[in-house]
């Protein structure tokens, strides 16, 4: 279960990795902005070396604005971007020596496979820039590849491939914009593991945008948070999901429908029952307080269990009516009309539309968030 305290204001910043440190990028204030409208308001982020940071936020949030901000590609307003150090703010992109990977891989269609991978090693010797292209291919998984033309690629080994050619001239930082969302799920979600591994593996310090949750949750180290321009959470994808800092996050990352709940000493009380406020997972550093008074209960999307026969021990259940079933990834889930009137999803063995069963809230699947003016 997850606990946090209002999101608005300063982020909730916790898993400080890139905080002080000297030799990664640093964030100040970083404002961008499109004629009258602010894109990106006031962010503060540090990047670790080595570490890799996702950008998690809907369309419009200012993401893909920040990255682009630090790549040099869009004016900063206001603030300062740092790297090393060095202030960056003004440097030219050319300049600034960070690799960029974009949603559509933009290969050269006139040049081979190698020739894309080694567009940027131009500098090196002949054998030397053959020799880095035979290595970048192996590692994301198209050695001997190397003359084919880019037009026989599938999707997938099109973005291997750019992915080899930002990696190429072992970049200080790179820059991925969405570079998998092209691709269908299947694939993506090969990709994104495989991308994990690579950017472990090459020791690279990356900024990594997209919308998707769980692909952030898989690359990142640390996950920021944006929404309409703002930075409002940083932390590691564990904690994130299971603390996220108010409805608007817990809400993207998957929460919902939300019930209205009332603390009452160490439980939370809803129309489905009584869940637990928790402690910190063993050796977690104190995060947000436990919200109090009034708050929202989100449901994940494995909160609720149709309890049959012996079912669980204990607990609250309560009656509802099933609204439509599905079989999703190898399990059964049906819709089921909450008292309050809400629409949720439940996990169940099989059942029929129009049945009543009997449903379980799992503490572990919810997540407690503060109930604002706005709820």
């Amino acid at each position: 279960m997850v606990t946090a305290e209002d999101g608005g204001g300063d982020p909730v910043v916790t898993g400080k990795d890139g905080e002080g440190d000297p030799t990664g990028l640093r964030l100040r204030g970083v404002v961008v902005r499109y004629v009258a409208t602010t894109a990106v308001d006031a962010v503060d982020l540090d990047v670790a070396a080595r570490e890799v940071v996702a950008l998690l936020g809907p369309s419009g949030s200012g993401k893909s604005s920040l990255l682009r901000a630090v790549a040099g590609l869009e004016p900063v307003a206001a603030g300062d971007i740092t790297w090393a150090g060095q202030d960056v703010t003004g440097v030219p992109v050319h300049r600034r020596g960070f690799g960029l990977m974009f949603q559509e891989g933009q290969l050269f269609p006139h040049r081979t496979v190698a020739g894309n991978v080694g567009y940027g090693l131009d500098g090196l010797p002949r054998a030397r820039r053959a020799e880095r292209v035979a290595e970048l291919l192996e590692l994301v998984g198209l050695a001997g590849y190397g003359d084919r033309s880019v037009a026989t690629l599938s999707g997938g080994q099109a973005q291997r491939v750019a992915l080899a050619r930002a990696l190429a001239p072992a970049p200080a930082l790179l820059l991925l914009d969405e570079p998998l969302s092209a691709l269908d799920r299947g694939l993506r979600e090969r990709l994104t593991g495989e991308l994990h591994d690579i950017l472990r593996a090459t020791g690279t310090t990356a900024l990594y945008v997209t919308h998707d949750h769980d692909e952030a949750f898989t690359v990142a180290d640390r996950v920021a948070v944006m929404v309409d321009g703002r930075l409002v959470q940083v932390d590691r994808p564990a904690r994130l999901w299971r603390r996220p800092v108010n409805q608007e996050v817990a809400g993207f990352l998957g929460y919902g429908p939300f019930l209205p709940g009332q603390v009452r000493g160490a439980v939370v009380r809803t129309g489905l029952g009584e869940v637990p406020l928790p402690a910190a997972a063993p050796g977690e550093a104190p995060g947000p307080a436990a919200p109090h008074g009034h708050v929202l209960v989100g449901l994940g999307p494995a909160a609720l269990h149709v309890v049959t026969g012996e079912g669980w021990a204990g607990g609250d259940d309560v009656v509802v009516p099933v609204l439509a079933t599905r079989f999703v990834r190898g399990r059964t889930e049906v819709d089921v009309a909450l008292p309050g009137g809400e629409r949720a999803t439940a996990v169940t063995t099989a059942t029929e539309v129009g049945a009543q069963v009997q449903v379980r809230m799992d503490p572990d699947g919810v997540a407690v968030v503060p109930q604002t003016a706005s709820s």
